[in-house]
C-alpha cells in the first residue's frame, strides 16, 4: 500500500495477473527511449504496481508439516529476449507445500538449443537447492 501511495497509483485499476503474454519489446522498437532496459523496467514497474493494487489482500500460506522434502519446479523461455536471444530461467523451491525460495533471471550466455538452456537452468537451480 505504501508503494502504491508513493507512486501516486493508489487509485489505479488493478489487474489480476502479472503475466503479459503478448508484449515483446525490442531495442529497435523504442523511439522515445534509447535505453530499452530502462523502458522495460518502467513498463514492468507500472504493471507490478497495478498487480499490487488488485492483490493487496493476498498472502503466503505456510502450513505446518513434518515433511522436509524439497521440490523444485522450473521453466525456461528459450531465446526469449528479442535483442540478444538470451533465455530466461525461472524456478521455485518448495518444502512440502510451502514456497521457500524462487528466482527468475536472464541467462548470461546465448543457448544454441532449448535443451542447452534447460540444462543451464537445472544447473543454477541445483546450486541454489544445494545451498538451501
Amino acid at each position: 500500500m505504501d508503494l502504491l501511495s508513493k507512486a501516486q497509483m493508489f487509485d489505479c485499476k488493478g489487474i489480476s495477473t502479472l503475466a503479459s503474454s503478448n508484449d515483446k519489446i525490442t531495442a529497435m522498437q523504442s523511439t522515445i527511449f534509447f535505453d530499452s532496459t530502462l523502458y522495460k523496467s518502467i513498463v514492468g514497474g507500472l504493471h507490478i504496481l497495478r498487480y499490487l493494487k488488485a492483490t493487496t489482500s493476498y498472502g503466503l500460506l505456510f502450513s505446518k508439516s513434518l515433511d522436509t522434502n524439497l521440490n523444485v519446479y522450473m521453466d525456461v523461455d528459450w531465446a526469449s529476449d528479442l535483442d540478444d536471444r538470451k533465455s530466461t530461467t525461472g524456478f521455485a523451491i518448495f518444502m512440502d507445500k510451502n514456497l521457500i525460495y524462487w528466482n527468475s533471471k536472464k541467462q548470461q550466455t546465448v543457448a544454441k538449443s532449448s535443451t542447452e538452456a534447460e540444462y543451464r537452468a537445472i544447473g543454477f537451480a541445483i546450486i541454489e537447492l544445494t545451498w538451501i
